[in-house]
């Protein structure tokens, strides 16, 4: 996690689950977080609480 334990970014979610999102990361996981949670002000930093990114990990482990 970061810094701030009670939070993490998409961008170190997406290098824990082996994403190469290249010069963008954290994009993949982004993407499924624009769709899942529409409610996120548009332009805001994405901080997920513990819950939020157990919800990305099922979502892309259930995929692999």
């Amino acid at each position: 996690m970061s810094a701030d334990a009670d939070f993490i970014t998409p961008a170190e979610l997406g290098r824990e689950l082996g994403h190469n999102d290249g010069d963008r990361p954290g994009i993949t996981v982004r993407r499924y977080l624009r769709e899942r949670y529409p409610d996120h002000p548009k332009h805001q930093r994405w901080q997920l609480s513990v819950d939020e990114a157990d919800d990305v990990r099922q979502h892309f482990r259930s995929r692999a």
